[in-house]
């Protein structure tokens, strides 16, 4: 826009020069009319195509604009595959580290040093600690998101690094405060298109009480929401958003502050249904509610 200022306030600048500078000449009979006009007409003719070019700078921004958002992604590192495959996919895993230590890239000193810790298969795991103590990246190591700088880390005594991460995050289910609802239907939204029976979609729907809502709804579970659910109570959005990370009954269930804006009672039902030594998976939960700790198995304090 800048530019395009510019270029008119020159563009004004240059015609009216000439026409002072044309009509003095002529004046001065040192032009006639005829070779005046001629010059005037050949000169903003050059000027207007220029202001063509300066408007096609438009389209050229654009370009540049989207390959550097393209560049966002493109150009990350890979992620370094292993070859092991989960093996047992019916059954709970079991996580163990060894001196395990982390920071991230603009940190000076390490945020975990010498971390070890054991967790059964089938536990139901409580992180406590306090604010900036490490919770939320443990989680993110534990799920293969961060890589650690030093130490070992085993699923199933096997080293997280070892395996392929799409087998490894198909039998993982994860709830993180950033995770988002898109434009589509809310079963969209909860399978993520994934081969789910619907049992276990109507399972997870009547555990976290969204029947209810669903039965006002005109298409019911095929009813199409806003990206980010902006029309959504923040009750509904959450449980849609558990329900995503529950309904292919994972083997490892990560969740951090998952029911803030969930009602106590529904809130309890709930974690009796998470923490349930029935339930497939082994469970690793930030929450501040302190139900959560009542039914653990096992509190990690950090």
């Amino acid at each position: 826009v800048n530019q395009f200022k510019y270029f008119i306030g020159m563009k004004v600048l240059v015609v009216a020069g000439l026409l002072i500078l044309g009509s003095v000449l002529v004046f001065q009979e040192q032009m006639n009319i005829g070779q005046f006009v001629a010059s005037e007409i050949i000169i903003i003719l050059i000027i207007n195509s220029i202001e063509k070019l300066i408007r096609l700078i438009d389209g050229i921004y654009d370009v540049l604009t989207a390959l550097e958002k393209i560049g966002f992604v493109t150009d990350l590192p890979m992620d370094e595959e292993g070859k092991a495959e989960i093996t047992d996919k019916s059954n709970p895993v079991s996580i163990e580290a060894e001196d395990l230590e982390f920071s991230y890239p603009d940190m000076r000193q390490k945020l975990m040093k010498s971390l070890s810790f054991e967790i059964p298969a089938g536990e139901k795991v409580v992180l406590s600690g306090d604010s900036g103590s490490g919770k939320s990246t443990f989680l993110r190591l534990v799920a293969g998101i961060y890589d650690f700088d030093d130490g070992e880390l085993l699923i199933n005594n096997i080293p997280i690094n070892n395996y392929k991460k799409d087998e490894l995050y198909e039998i993982v289910g994860f709830y993180f405060p950033t995770n988002q609802l898109f434009e589509g239907t809310i079963l969209e939204n909860i399978t993520l298109k994934r081969p789910i029976p619907d049992s276990q979609v109507y399972e997870i729907l009547n555990v976290l009480n969204l029947r209810s809502f669903l039965a006002h709804q005109d298409k019911g579970v095929n009813s199409l929401i806003d990206p980010g659910g902006r029309k959504l109570p923040r009750s509904i959005i959450q449980k849609i958003l558990i329900a995503r990370a529950l309904v292919h009954h994972p083997k490892l269930l990560l969740m951090e502050d998952a029911m803030m804006h969930i009602g106590k009672d529904e809130k309890d039902e709930i974690v009796d249904y998470i923490m349930s030594p029935e339930r497939p998976w082994t469970a690793i939960v930030i929450a501040d509610y302190p139900y959560w700790e009542n039914k653990a198995t096992q509190i990690i304090e950090l």
